[in-house]
């Protein structure tokens, strides 16, 4: 009887070993390599002249495969609107959309950004200063670069 129950946990413990490397397995190419992972794509936003008695702006787009700044490239297939609206154009040729708002902005005034790209949204809001200035990025945030 002893034998007969030592039998049957190590059957189940088989069957548990099989399921549990069944369930992680994962499909393998033609020539049996595992498929290469998906790059992880971060979306580098550059935007500018959002300050006092300003109706103009620009915005620079990139995107970098897995953190890789070699992989670096322009996005040019994006849609900007700011406070909801705003004209963007990318001028032909180029790589810095424009965009014109219907006025000036004043100081104190509220700004969001928001930027499409296929699935993906972006958003950043800001006060406009009283006067423009030059700042650092916040706490935890990282200034990358720029190669050109």
């Amino acid at each position: 009887m002893r034998a007969d129950r030592m039998r049957l946990h190590l059957l189940l413990i088989s069957f548990l070993a099989m399921l549990a490397s069944c369930s992680h397995q994962t499909q393998k190419t033609e020539d049996g390599e595992d498929p290469p992972a998906e790059p992880v794509i971060t979306y580098i936003v550059r935007a500018g002249n959002f300050a006092a008695g300003y109706d103009g702006f620009f915005v620079e787009l990139s995107a970098v495969e897995d953190g890789d700044m070699a992989t670096r490239t322009p996005v040019l297939d994006a849609e900007i609107t700011v406070n909801g609206g705003g004209h963007v154009s990318l001028p032909e040729g180029g790589t810095i959309f424009q965009g014109e708002l219907a006025g000036p902005l004043s100081a104190g005034e509220h700004v969001e950004l928001e930027i499409r790209i296929e699935d993906a949204v972006i958003t950043g809001t800001t006060t406009v200063p009283q006067r423009a200035e030059l700042t650092s990025p916040f706490p935890g945030q990282h200034s990358l670069p720029m190669n050109r």
